[in-house]
């Protein structure tokens, strides 16, 4: 084995990971603003209180600001949890909650993958505190959109500190990035992004790489794709989504002609 991966590397989350998901969370803190505001203007208009939409909206916008700063909080706290290590073994995800352990056997693919989500609404929690990491997984959960990770056979171990809701919610989202084929085990999914948005052109990708060349290829390919997509403006996109029935029809017509001539000279 080279030097380059004889010791275990760790890796810890990208700068402003926590401000890019507070941004990300910050819309969905629209509706409550509204929804608070309307509430509050009612009761204080039952109350006589004069320019009552007024005051709805200072409290409202008070209400919300306390909800983003506690939630940045959290989401700091999460943050300072986590790390990914790469060793011979395989790879290590961890943050305060949860474990994720994936061997370089057990590595399937590397795809778009689903963050882990909260509880559904209409789930009611019985016993125990609530928790306190709403949507449990770090930073993810907030936007729930996908990033471009690995996924494959692994194990989830959840730490001491893990409560009630937060083992409920790990139990909700089994099998939430697929089933593997061969095994009939859960998907384990490693969120890459997180650590390096570049990983198939940085270290990241040079360890995959070293131990399984094969997944590496597709990520690599993927990726490659995906950002010469992101390069291409509108017009561009419109164009190369033209060009490529054109060259598919050319492709048939040529395929065509040559089982032509192969038939008239049999």
């Amino acid at each position: 084995m080279s030097n380059a991966f004889a010791q275990a590397e760790t890796f810890e989350p990208v700068a402003g990971l926590t401000k890019t998901t507070q941004r990300a969370g910050l819309v969905l803190l629209v509706p409550l603003a509204v929804i608070t505001w309307v509430i509050v203007t009612l009761i204080l208009g039952g109350l006589g209180l004069p320019v009552a939409w007024l005051f709805g909206i200072v409290i409202s916008l008070a209400f919300i600001v306390v909800i983003y700063r506690a939630r940045g909080r959290k989401l700091d706290a999460m943050s300072s949890g986590m790390s990914l290590t790469f060793d011979s073994r395989g790879i290590t995800e961890r943050n305060p909650i949860a474990t994720r352990f994936v061997s370089w056997e057990g590595l399937r693919e590397a795809r778009m993958v689903k963050p882990i989500v909260g509880m559904s609404a209409g789930k009611l929690y019985r016993g125990g505190r609530p928790s306190e990491t709403p949507g449990v997984d770090a930073l993810g959960s907030a936007a729930a959109s996908k990033e471009f990770g690995l996924v494959g056979v692994g194990t989830v171990e959840l730490s001491a500190d893990a409560n009630a809701m937060d083992r409920e919610t790990y139990r909700q989202n089994e099998g939430r990035n697929g089933v593997d084929a061969l095994t009939g085990q859960p998907l384990v999914a490693l969120y890459l992004t997180q650590f390096d948005p570049k990983w198939p052109d940085a270290r990241i990708g040079e360890w995959v790489d070293r131990f399984r060349p094969d997944v590496f290829a597709t990520a690599k390919a993927t990726y490659d794709e995906q950002s010469r997509l992101d390069s291409l403006s509108i017009r561009e996109l419109a164009k190369d989504a033209w060009d490529k029935p054109k060259a598919q029809v050319a492709a048939e017509r040529a395929e065509a002609e040559r089982k032509a001539t192969e038939e008239g000279t049999a």
